[in-house]
């Protein structure tokens, strides 16, 4: 599902991956010049070195250019991807059913939406730009390390080998820890979001103090989680660094004795040492990219997860268009459950309105007033029966067409955090100008007629 967005652009994605490669193999050469800087010095050949110097400029110059141009096509491709993947995930949140709302937590949605589109990002640089330079600057490598002694490649590669094992179990270990530690942090968060949300409450009761306590119980096992992940980095320094530290030591072992021996040169040796001290370092940044991958897979999988929730009351393949209505509503013998109800919430319910009659739902809590009007807006499709409005039954039309036809005004308002115009006109039909909203003259009219 990811790359099903990113490859949406395959041309610019694949100029992206060679911009990247050409980049990263410009870049990763520096210590090739060294080599030749060192082993041209004792010859005393200044022109030689000063077109060497020419050179090492061209080529650093051209490696930040290429650099540069990657990022700027990467971004072309990475921002119009999370777009897309958004507003598609948007769009499929809106038009699934109302159960899935009401089912459904509305701080895990914004969760799954924030973490999911940050995990978007972190993905996209960490594979493409962190890791693909990192196996370019590895091939790089090994191709200058080949004509020297195939031992230290051997070496080389080894490390590398061994750091990926290591890797996998010790950012097993670290997810686990975090998952511990946040449980425990979602737990603090509780308590201070339900003290900010009913601070009326606490004080009305006088509960600051046992607010107080409740919180620092809580802090007992947070700081338990919290010292066993921050412990399992260490295990990760520990680890990793005893690997690289392993690996370098025989790189230079053999490089040493190859050089006492005359068979490397002294700029031989500098292009080893300068090779292994700039990747070995990338090393790190490799493991800490593999654990973001980790950390942020989970979250990608909740966020295009929500596609896979399946819509149950659906439109219409050929739905009817309604010209004027005129407003006969009937439920023919409409029954309703809902999942997992013990008994129906409506049960052969018939009720007919004429046009332009007025008429109430009276009734104890639970007798089926609201589920009736739900029913009306297609929030849920009956069991058994139909509704009709104007003698069509109203699962022969579109959901959004047939929900435009109604003013609803519900019993606990949520305003949107925007102006009291936009608040106001949400509601109105679209201009009589064709436009997609009411005009502001249409807002003002409704908003004296409500004495507001």
């Amino acid at each position: 599902m990811f790359y099903g967005f990113i490859l949406k652009r395959k041309l610019a994605f694949a100029g992206f991956v060679a911009l990247v490669i050409i980049a990263t193999t410009l870049q990763n050469i520096t210590p090739y010049f060294f080599k030749l800087f060192v082993d041209e010095i004792p010859k005393l050949n200044y022109p030689g070195l000063i077109k060497l110097l020419y050179m090492f400029i061209a080529v650093n110059i051209s490696g930040l250019l290429f650099n540069i141009a990657s990022f700027w096509v990467g971004d072309f491709v990475l921002f119009n991807s999370a777009k897309e993947a958004r507003l598609k995930i948007f769009n499929y949140i809106q038009s699934l059913d109302f159960a899935f709302h009401t089912g459904k937590s509305t701080g895990s949605l914004i969760s799954a939406f924030k973490r999911g589109d940050s995990a978007f990002f972190t993905l996209f640089f960490e594979i493409h730009h962190r890791i693909l330079e990192i196996v370019v600057s590895a091939f790089v490598m090994f191709f200058f390390f080949l004509r020297l002694d195939i031992r230290i490649v051997l070496f080389a590669f080894l490390s590398v080998a061994v750091t990926l094992v290591v890797t996998k179990f010790i950012i097993s270990f670290n997810i686990k820890k975090r998952s511990i530690f946040n449980e425990k942090e979602d737990e603090i968060s509780g308590i201070l979001t339900d003290n900010l949300i009913n601070y009326e409450t606490v004080k009305l009761f006088a509960k600051e103090k046992w607010e107080e306590n409740r919180l620092k119980d809580k802090f007992v096992g947070w700081i338990k989680a919290l010292w066993g992940y921050g412990n399992s980095f260490r295990l990760i320094d520990f680890s990793i660094g005893a690997v690289t530290n392993l690996g370098l030591f025989l790189i230079l072992f053999v490089s040493l004795q190859n050089a006492v021996h005359l068979k490397l040169t002294v700029g031989d040796f500098v292009l080893v040492t300068t090779f292994v001290g700039l990747f070995f370092s990338k090393l790190w940044e490799l493991v800490f990219s593999l654990r973001d991958i980790a950390k942020t897979y989970a979250d990608i999988e909740i966020y295009f997860g929500l596609l896979d929730n399946e819509i149950t009351v659906k439109d219409p393949e050929k739905p009817v268009k309604l010209g004027k209505v005129s407003g006969r509503i009937n439920f023919n013998n409409v029954s309703f459950s809902y999942k997992d109800g013990k008994q129906d919430a409506l049960k052969d319910f018939c009720l007919k309105i004429k046009k332009g009659e007025s008429i109430a739902l009276i009734g104890k809590s639970g007798s089926g007033k609201t589920t009736a009007v739900k029913l009306l807006m297609r929030f849920f499709d009956t069991t058994k029966g139909n509704i009709t409005i104007d003698g069509i039954d109203i699962k022969n039309l579109n959901k959004d067409k047939l929900r435009s036809l109604m003013g609803v005004v519900p019993q606990e308002p949520i305003l949107f955090n925007n102006t009291i115009s936009y608040n106001i006109g949400y509601g109105l039909p679209a201009g009589k100008a064709g436009k997609e909203n009411a005009t502001l003259g249409e807002i003002k009219a409704v908003a004296n007629l409500a004495n507001i």
